[in-house]
């Protein structure tokens, strides 16, 4: 039985909400570990592990990018294995001997499973390969005579049967896949969810009188707070005194440098996001004076935190180089 989520929130709302949460715990770690011995090193760590590790497995759009970009070529290949029979068909007809035995010999060929084929039925282009290729070698003598069939038409013929099968083999692979990648994936997020609300459970009760710090550790009041703003929301008013600056960047492919757009770069702690443009740039306003994780996250990469500091009417720049999800 396919495992099921157990948090209630897109999977970057998970994410974000961990990172404030690991965030929380770092600032209040010495009344956790008063608490339980558990929270004391390499907890903190530990954490961290299972955030990297649920963010760095694919997510639905990765996969079914994979599963449809394979389809489109076994398409495109597909229509070339259909040129190859259409022209072996042509071949039988100018064979003279074979004059009144038309019917028998192009259904010998595959001529029945070709109209299931031209409708782009995998299996059925399949068939039509194989049949048309034991055509070929059966009577390949009569097909050559009187310089009719090319003697590479049959090499060719084969390269492109096997290319097929190969292809469609791996969509095979890609589908069968999917679930279980799917089922990693929500694995993954499970046990960092379940770690969370350990913490957070522990966290409510260790500050029960302290609202303001038990906000922190708790599910909804978390999660509002990392909800998906609209791309450059401004963060809460800073505290007076306090200042804020700017946080800007560009988000790129470590594979090949280009631009990322429509990425997401968010500091969770404030609940504030900015959308990368057409050229993976990106800026965070208002942003508070202090140190703060920040976060860049796309569905096809592998999301990346990071350090800033803000000053005062600065501008901190930070930049986002993402692998792409294997």
């Amino acid at each position: 039985m396919a495992e099921k989520a157990k948090y209630h929130c897109k999977q970057v709302e998970l994410y974000s909400v961990a990172l404030a949460g690991i965030h929380s715990f770092s600032e209040y770690k010495a009344d956790f570990e008063s608490f339980k011995g558990k929270y004391a090193d390499p907890y903190e760590t530990d954490m961290r592990t299972l955030l990297s590790t649920a963010m760095s497995k694919p997510g639905f759009q990765v996969r079914d990018m994979d599963t449809e970009v394979l389809g489109i070529q076994l398409k495109t290949f597909a229509e070339r294995c259909l040129d190859n029979w259409q022209a072996l068909k042509r071949y039988i007809k100018d064979v003279n001997a074979w004059e009144d035995l038309q019917k028998p010999r192009l259904e010998g060929a595959g001529s029945q499973e070709y109209a299931q084929a031209a409708a782009l039925n995998w299996e059925s282009v399949l068939l039509l390969n194989q049949m048309g290729l034991e055509f070929i070698e059966r009577f390949e003598a009569e097909l050559l005579a009187d310089n009719n069939m090319p003697a590479a038409f049959k090499n060719a013929y084969t390269q492109d049967k096997d290319r097929y099968a190969q292809m469609y083999n791996s969509l095979l692979d890609a589908k069968h896949d999917n679930p279980t990648e799917a089922e990693n994936k929500v694995i993954a997020n499970n046990e960092l969810f379940e770690a969370l609300m350990g913490m957070f459970d522990d966290g409510a009760f260790i500050f029960k009188r302290r609202e303001s710090v038990k906000d922190r550790f708790t599910w909804a009041q978390v999660l509002n707070k990392v909800r998906r703003p609209s791309a450059g929301t401004p963060p809460p008013t800073p505290e007076p005194g306090t200042g804020t600056g700017t946080v800007s960047g560009t988000m790129t492919r470590s594979d090949n440098g280009s631009a990322l757009a429509n990425g997401e770069v968010t500091i969770a702690a404030l609940g504030v996001v900015a959308q990368t443009d057409a050229v993976g740039n990106y800026t965070l306003t208002n942003v508070p004076v202090g140190n703060h994780t920040i976060m860049g996250w796309h569905e096809e990469m592998e999301a990346l935190e990071k350090q800033v500091t803000v000053t005062a009417n600065g501008t901190a720049t930070v930049d986002f180089n993402l692998a792409p999800l294997e």
